[in-house]
């Protein structure tokens, strides 16, 4: 779905859920959040702080797909 599309779609979302006064399912604030990439540079950390992750990304990702491809209630 385009950015645009999605995020008129979070502001209109935003307005009715706003008179029946609950969460949108989506916000122009969540389509802005899923349309940027998010990158963080860990190396001044890592000097810093003498600190390395204890799991590697790709044994992280790993995890991730195992968990999500088990039955979730």
């Amino acid at each position: 779905m385009p950015f645009a599309a999605a995020y008129g779609a979070g502001r209109v979302a935003e307005r009715i859920w706003q008179v029946r006064d609950s969460e949108p399912p989506l916000t122009g604030f969540l389509a802005e959040q899923l349309a940027t990439a998010h990158w963080f540079d860990q190396r001044q950390t890592r000097v810093s702080l003498n600190w390395a992750p204890a799991v590697s990304l790709d044994e992280g990702f790993q995890r991730l797909t195992d968990w999500y491809q088990q039955p979730h209630p």
